[in-house]
Formats: C-alpha cells, sequence, structure tokens
C-alpha cells in the first residue's frame, strides 16, 4: 500500500484550514449602515460629531448595532432598513449640511479577520446591486480656459523678458498679439516656442516634444506686426488627456471616502468615464457627490504666488 510522506498531509490540512479561514467572511453577511463624511475631500472628523451623532440617535430612539469611528468618516449599523431610513434622516436633521449622509452596506466579519486579511468576496453589480454612471466631460470650454491662461503665462513670459506688445487677447481658438517691431515679434516666438516644448500652457513642468506644441503665423498690417498663436492637435488632445485624469483622480479619492469596495473608475473612448459603486444603496446621494466631484475646471496659476496670476498688460 502507497504512503506519503507526513508533510504531504499536514500540508494538505494547512491548505484546507485556511481556505476556510478565508472563505469565514463571507458568512456573516451584511449590515445597513449610515456613513457619515466631510463636505470637503480630505477633511477630518472629531469626537464632537461622533457624541452628536450618538445622541441624536438616542433621543429619537433608534438603536445600531455598532459604530465605527475614523479620522474620514463613521459608519453606524443598524439591524433593519426602517432603523436605516430614520437614522439617515435624524443624522441630516443634526449635522445640516456640513456634512455627507450616505446608506451604505457593510460586512459583519469581525475585526480580527480583516486584521489576517481575511474579506469577504465582493460581488459585482449583476449580484450585489449598486450603482452605474456614464459620464462625460464637458469640453466645450476646454480651449477657451486654456487660452486665457495659456495668454496669462505669455504676457508675463514677455514681461519678464521687457519685449513690448500693446494689444493681446483670445479670438475664437487662437491667441493674438500686436507689436510695433518685427524684432519684438520674432523673440516673442522664440520665447513661446521655448516654453511650449518644456512647459504645459497650464504651468506645469511636462516633457519636450519633438513637434512644435504651437502653429505660428503672422501678418504685417502697416506698422504693426501681428503674431497669432494656436495648438497643434497633438497638445489638444494632450490637454483633454491632462483633463480626463485630473478628473479619474478626483474621483477615485472621494469613491476611496465612501468605503465602497472594489469600485470600478475608468475611461471610456476619448472623454467619458465609468463609475460602478457595488452596493451602495443611496443613488441619489452617490449621483450628488460624483457630481460635484467630477467638474471639469482648469486654471492658470502664477507658481511664484497663491492666488491666481493676473498679470497687466505691458
Amino acid at each position: 500500500m502507497n504512503q506519503y510522506s507526513s508533510w504531504k498531509y499536514i500540508l494538505i490540512l494547512l491548505t484546507i484550514g485556511l481556505s476556510l479561514l478565508y472563505v469565514t467572511p463571507n458568512f456573516y453577511g451584511e449590515s445597513f449602515a449610515v456613513q457619515v463624511m466631510p463636505v470637503k475631500a480630505g477633511e477630518t472628523i472629531d469626537r464632537s460629531t461622533l457624541k452628536l451623532v450618538e445622541s441624536s440617535l438616542d433621543k429619537a430612539k433608534i438603536q445600531n448595532i455598532g459604530i465605527a469611528f475614523e479620522d474620514t468618516d463613521i459608519k453606524i449599523k443598524f439591524k433593519e432598513a426602517t432603523d436605516q431610513l430614520n437614522a439617515k434622516q435624524v443624522i441630516e436633521k443634526s449635522l445640516g449640511n456640513k456634512f455627507v449622509v450616505a446608506l451604505n452596506l457593510i460586512s459583519n466579519s469581525p475585526d480580527w479577520l480583516s486584521n489576517l486579511g481575511a474579506l469577504p468576496m465582493y460581488l459585482g453589480l449583476d449580484l450585489r446591486g449598486g450603482v452605474h454612471f456614464l459620464m462625460q466631460l464637458d469640453l466645450s470650454k476646454l480651449s477657451e480656459k486654456k487660452n486665457d491662461g495659456f495668454l496669462v503665462n505669455v504676457r508675463k513670459e514677455l514681461q519678464k523678458e521687457n519685449i513690448k506688445y500693446y494689444d493681446s487677447k483670445v479670438i475664437n481658438n487662437f491667441v493674438q498679439i500686436k507689436f510695433k517691431s518685427e524684432d519684438a515679434l520674432n523673440q516673442a516666438k522664440n520665447i513661446i516656442r521655448a516654453q511650449g516644448s518644456g512647459r504645459s500652457i497650464f504651468g506645469g513642468k511636462g516633457p519636450a516634444k519633438e513637434t512644435e506644441a504651437f502653429n505660428f503665423s503672422q501678418i504685417k498690417n502697416n506698422n504693426e506686426f501681428i503674431l497669432k498663436i494656436k495648438n497643434n492637435q497633438y497638445t489638444d488632445e494632450e490637454n483633454v488627456n491632462f483633463a480626463l485624469k485630473q478628473n479619474l483622480e478626483t474621483l477615485h479619492n472621494r469613491v476611496n471616502e465612501l468605503g465602497v469596495a472594489e469600485p470600478i473608475i475608468q475611461q471610456q473612448g476619448k472623454d467619458r468615464i465609468v463609475v460602478q459603486l457595488p452596493g451602495v444603496q443611496d443613488t441619489a446621494k452617490a449621483k450628488e457627490i460624483i457630481g460635484r466631484t467630477a467638474i471639469l475646471e482648469m486654471r492658470m496659476v502664477d507658481e511664484e504666488r497663491s492666488d491666481p496670476a493676473t498679470i497687466d498688460k505691458a
């Protein structure tokens, strides 16, 4: 009769034991919960807010089965869905509009299992339900904001180099600057070309490009020399990608604060973002939080000051 070594039996038993341990959290189920978070991402919650939540629930005689307090949020568990809904109304009334109060589902798995890394299996929208958003970035004003910021930056550079011009403005999708001499125009063009090769028009540093970031055209009209500057297609695409990346990062930060397990936040197509939040019950509140977060807003900032750059014309 063939026999295996003892260590092989021990290894099999150990593997089975660990498998049973790590599958255990799935049998604890989930509890109805209310989650309290600051309105602004990155802010913290102090103990006084926790005491206010507890006292408001006690006055309303709403029983909870556990409260988890962290610096960024408070989670209160309830046995019944009716208690969860009533608690949300009571907490919103007591805290006002300084905090976000949302419905959620939280695992009942004990802390000691979580500390061992034994977490419940997270199910997708098809098995668990939740929220699915398909968001499209509003790029209609991107070109306008981009050119406004670029013009501020150009004015600053021309002023620094003491290059005289007497008019500058944004017309449609290009920037126009007028000079009194062709020499001043050529100097300005060289400065702008150098700027485009190593810096983003939003003020951030970027890699040098093999192709120029801008297309230049110049016109001589009597005694004035006009320089027209327009982004090329490569730069326009780069700016859209930059805006999309910023929104994805902001959405990730905000969704992480919701405590959603394994959310899906990814780009779809050129200017769309898909957000899936498994287990989220409060669709309206999730829409409010996500919608408030994913706003495309580009501003040109003077790196030497904390306020938005405002440079007068030379």
